[in-house]
């Protein structure tokens, strides 16, 4: 496989080097930009309230919760474009950067996140991400109207592997698989940037990453922030 990196424009930056990963077992579990940002203040409470409320409602509607991994996050320098985490549902502080890009109606909470960017902001690591979603089980035909569906990516998965028409299955880079029909939300309301210390591992017998067709395809939509 060939390689790239990724540079950011951040004051302090690292470069990305694609590698592709060992092959690793299937996941054991179902589930369940650079520059400064300033500072935003908390949420209203009626957000925070409603946003909890909205734990038990939604895209793992009916699941069961998500279980604590047992892995710790891997080290900043061995993270990689395309690497999947898990942006919890308990929201980051509210000085974290992805307040500053989060809209009044945004519950990005409890999805998985595929790693799109890194770099050092002041030495703080920082990753950008795209969101991913199951839209509770249901195909994208019964989700979405036909004109959405090119914003959506059917990610390789074990339980359907038919991508949806006019667009490719995203494979993974010889890695673990997500264990229902999962897609990365390639729409401009589903990346932001955040602490990489804010994100979670992903509950799977090993790490899950999309392969560089993946990777190169998800970069080309572009994020509401620049």
């Amino acid at each position: 496989m060939g390689s790239f990196s990724y540079a950011s424009s951040a004051s302090s930056t690292s470069s990305l080097s694609w590698r592709r990963p060992s092959s690793s077992s299937s996941s054991s579990s179902s589930w369940r930009r650079s520059s400064t940002t300033p500072s935003t203040p908390s949420p209203p409470r009626s957000r925070q309230s409603s946003l909890s409320s909205e734990k038990s409602s939604n895209w793992r509607a009916g699941a069961r919760p998500l279980e604590a991994s047992s892995k710790s996050l891997p080290g900043f320098d061995d993270v990689e474009l395309g690497m999947v985490f898990f942006l919890p549902y308990d929201e980051a502080p509210a000085d974290s950067k992805i307040h500053a890009t989060l809209e009044e109606t945004e519950n990005p909470w409890g999805h998985p996140a595929v790693v799109v960017a890194k770099w050092l902001d002041h030495g703080k690591a920082c990753v950008r991400i795209r969101l991913c979603t199951s839209f509770g089980g249901k195909r994208i035909e019964k989700a979405k109207l036909p004109e959405h569906h090119h914003f959506f990516l059917l990610a390789d998965n074990e339980e359907d592997t038919t991508p949806h028409e006019g667009t490719a299955l995203a494979r993974m880079a010889g890695s673990a698989k997500f264990g229902k029909r999962t897609y990365v939300n390639l729409s401009t309301k589903s990346e932001y940037p955040i602490e990489y210390k804010y994100l979670s591992p992903w509950a799977s017998a090993s790490q899950i990453q999309f392969d560089c067709k993946a990777v190169n395809k998800i970069l080309s939509f572009k994020p509401h922030i620049s």
